[in-house]
C-alpha cells in the first residue's frame, strides 16, 4: 500500500491555487502456483474521534505466481481527516481468516 499527496494545478502559468488529493494504492502478491479468491478489505480509523469506516471489501483474484493490483482510490478535499487516519488492508481467505494485513499510518 502507498499513500501520496498529489498537487495539481488548474493554472498552469500559477503554483498559487492547487488542489490537493490523497491517492492510495492497493496490491497483492501471490507466490503460490494456483490463483487465489480472496476478500479485500479496507477501513480508515480517524485518531482523533476514534472512529472506524469501512472503504471498500469486495472479492478479487490474486493470480498465481504474480502482483495483482486491487484498488486506487483517489480521495478530494478533507485532507485533515486523511492527515490523521490510520489506514488498514486485509486480505481474507475463503473461511474469513485475514492471512495478510498492513497499516499506513
Amino acid at each position: 500500500m502507498t499513500r501520496k499527496e498529489v498537487k495539481s494545478f488548474p493554472d498552469p502559468l500559477s503554483v498559487a491555487n492547487f488542489k490537493l488529493e490523497i491517492v492510495f494504492e492497493f496490491w497483492g502478491t501471490n507466490s503460490t502456483l494456483e490463483d487465489k479468491e480472496v476478500t479485500f478489505e479496507v477501513t480508515s480509523f480517524d485518531l482523533h474521534s476514534g472512529s472506524a469506516k469501512q472503504l471498500k471489501s469486495e472479492k478479487v483474484t490474486l493470480k498465481a505466481n504474480q502482483s495483482t493490483e486491487l484498488a486506487v482510490d483517489r480521495h478530494e478535499g478533507n485532507v485533515d481527516y486523511w492527515a490523521t487516519s490510520i489506514v488498514s488492508a486485509r486480505l481474507l481467505d475463503e473461511n474469513g481468516q485475514v492471512f495478510t494485513r498492513y497499516a499506513n499510518w
